[in-house]
Parts: structure tokens; C-alpha cells; sequence
């Protein structure tokens, strides 16, 4: 990934963007999933609909959705000559990366202009080509093209570039984990050590990337999982909250009721209502 420092407001602020090598995405077939970092996609040709938690997104030459940390998504219907362009970032100064996140904490469909698609066409095209400056005209670019999303946005004014560095990859393997463990006995020791952190460090990496702490993050994991089941499986409620990490029916069903301020049951008969 590419690392940009911008100024944004009066301060500066380190942003990492990538892929490294981006590509036009064909059938694109993914399972569910959440990432620990904004995802940008972008249609280029063709019309997709993403499912992103509870909502839909329909999406067409032009149209772009953001689509927060954390929020499990992924394509439900698409036509045969859909393409797309997608990208993620992360604001890794703390300050700002709270400030974002509060802001975007829910996913936003956006149109893009006719420059900001020559920019993503510009990336693409980049990256085909064996220039020595390769890899450091395709992070400029990303620049521009996030200091237009930011515009949109509203969040941050005054953009300026000055140098580039290391991406972290301990969010890939944060988010892993919680996807990969919500049956499991999950603890913050065992993610810790997983990274080789303490416990504290784990809870401050989590609260400035997804502003939240490891209980909670586990919570939310959990509690997106079943809502999705529930809206598209026939397993059963018990069925769901064992599948999620709960060990009895009384302790799924309060935790839902907590999280969504409704049973799992008239959740999912208020989904099926929703859809007729």
C-alpha cells in the first residue's frame, strides 16, 4: 500500500491507500466480508448491487460507495459485464482517524465526476506501464483522487502531499480473527499474542481503527453474523447463536435484543416483511 501524508485542516495526517498494483475487477465473487479499512469501489462498466449489512447499494457506470470498517458486505446480483475498481485506505493518525470514522461510520453511495474517473482509469493505467517512477506517479494519483472523496465528504479542507512510507498489516490479520473465531472461546489474549502485542496495545490499536475495544468488536462481529443468517438462512435461532459463539439460547437472545432492540425472531419476520 501506498503511504501519503496530507495536511488536512491545519494538521498533518498520515493516510495509507492501495493496492500496490491495482487491476480492473471481472466477476467479481467474494464471500461476506468486513475489512478493518474504508473500501472504495468504483463501477466502471456494467451495474452491481452490494449487499452492505442491512442495505443495498445499486451501483452503475460512475457510481462509487464507500464502505465503512467493519460493516460486512458483498456483491448480490451483478450483470455479465460489470467491472469495477476498488481501493482501500486508512487514516492512521489518531486524531483524525477518530474524527473520520464518527463521521462515516455508515456506508455512502457517491457519484463520481468525469476527472475523478480519468483518475482511477489513470491508476489502472499506471500500473500496466514498467516505468522506473512507477509506483510513485500511482501513489500521486491516489492522492488527487482521495483529496476529491475528502471534498465530497466534507470532512477535511487544505490538501497537501509530502512523502510516502510502510503500510501496517495487522488490521488484515485483526479482521481474520474476529471472522475466523466468532464460534470460538475468543479472547483479547489470544489475538495479542497473535500480534505480538500486549492487551493494552490491542485495545488501543482497535479504538483508533474501528473505535471501538475488543469486547465490542466481538460483539458487533457477532451480532452482524447473526443478523445475516437471519436474513438469509432458514437455520434456526439456537442454530445461529451457537454458530455465532453463544453458548446457551438466553444469552444469544439478550445480546440480540441489546445490540438490534428486537428478538431474533421478529427480526427476521421483519426482514421478510420488508422484502415482499
Amino acid at each position: 500500500m501506498h503511504s501519503i501524508k496530507m495536511n488536512l485542516g491545519n494538521r498533518q495526517c498520515r493516510i495509507y491507500v492501495g493496492p500496490e498494483f491495482p487491476h480492473r475487477i471481472t466477476n467479481w465473487d467474494v464471500k461476506r466480508h468486513c475489512n478493518a479499512q474504508f473500501e472504495f469501489h468504483v463501477a466502471l462498466s456494467g451495474s452491481c448491487t452490494v449487499d452492505v449489512d442491512t442495505r443495498s447499494f445499486s451501483l452503475s457506470f460512475g457510481d462509487a460507495l464507500l464502505i465503512a470498517p467493519g460493516q460486512y458486505h458483498c456483491p448480490k446480483k451483478m450483470t455479465a459485464d460489470y467491472e469495477c475498481f476498488i481501493f482501500s485506505f486508512a487514516i492512521k493518525t489518531d486524531s483524525f482517524a477518530k474524527r473520520f470514522y464518527e463521521s462515516n461510520s455508515k456506508s455512502v453511495k457517491m457519484q463520481l465526476s468525469e476527472f475523478e474517473l480519468a483518475l482511477c482509469k489513470e491508476i489502472l493505467d499506471k500500473n500496466r506501464e514498467n516505468e522506473l517512477l512507477r509506483y510513485q506517479c500511482v501513489g500521486s494519483v491516489y492522492f488527487l483522487l482521495l483529496s476529491g472523496i475528502f471534498k465530497k465528504l466534507g470532512c477535511f479542507e487544505n490538501t497537501k502531499e509530502t512523502n510516502s512510507a510502510n503500510s501496517d498489516r495487522r488490521l488484515d490479520h485483526i479482521d481474520d480473527f474476529f471472522e475466523q473465531n466468532l464460534a470460538e472461546n475468543a479472547t483479547e489474549e489470544a489475538l495479542a499474542k497473535r500480534l505480538n502485542l500486549s492487551t493494552r496495545q490491542l485495545n488501543r490499536v482497535l479504538q483508533t481503527n474501528y473505535g471501538t475495544n475488543f469486547r465490542k468488536k466481538l460483539c458487533n462481529a457477532r451480532m452482524n453474523s447473526s443478523g445475516w443468517l437471519l436474513r438469509t438462512t432458514n437455520m434456526s435461532v439456537s442454530e445461529i447463536g451457537k454458530t455465532v459463539g453463544y453458548l446457551s439460547d438466553t444469552s444469544f437472545f439478550k445480546a440480540f435484543k441489546a445490540y438490534y432492540g428486537i428478538t431474533p425472531l421478529q427480526y427476521r419476520k421483519k426482514n421478510e416483511e420488508d422484502s415482499e
